[in-house]
């Protein structure tokens, strides 16, 4: 008998509390156990904490940035180090993903985040672990994707 999966455990990261509900609303049909954090400091004080299968870190934080927090979390000698940790981030040129896994993310997602692609990269990242993964182009959304009314609606009604 095959032993039961565990939820998927992601630590999100990001300053921005209208960002991590909208990542929050497109995450759970997963069932995945979701854990906050709002800056780089936050981010290790939870990985020392706990476990994850995956990390979920915006680029542009005050306090500590995630480019300053995948340089500790990949210097660190925790098993945490190897974690797969997708970067979350306004920077959409041509190179920032480049860029992005040569500072050690597993990963890249442009905002505003796109609910299937960001689905697809967890589910490679927690099957492949913090390997870098290959360059793709996007999958096409359909007509079941959220649109930004169905987001702000449901923000509306959670902080009321």
């Amino acid at each position: 008998m095959a032993e039961p999966q565990h939820p998927v455990r992601i630590l999100l990261v990001d300053d921005n509390a209208t960002n991590r509900q909208v990542a929050k609303l497109f995450l759970a049909r997963l069932q995945c156990e979701i854990v906050e954090a709002e800056n780089g400091v936050e981010a290790l004080e939870c990985l020392h904490a706990q476990h994850f299968d995956v990390v979920l870190l915006d680029v542009h934080m005050p306090v500590m940035d995630g480019c300053e927090a995948i340089r500790r979390i990949r210097a660190s000698d925790q098993p945490w180090r190897t974690l797969p940790v997708i970067a979350l981030t306004a920077d959409a040129m041509e190179g920032d993903r480049e860029r992005f896994v040569a500072m050690g993310m597993t990963d890249y997602l442009a905002k505003p985040i796109d609910r299937r692609v960001l689905l697809n990269k967890i589910h490679e990242a927690t099957a492949r672990g913090a390997e870098p993964a290959p360059v793709e182009t996007p999958k096409a959304t359909t007509a079941q994707d959220f649109d930004l009314s169905d987001i702000l609606s449901a923000i509306e009604t959670s902080a009321a």
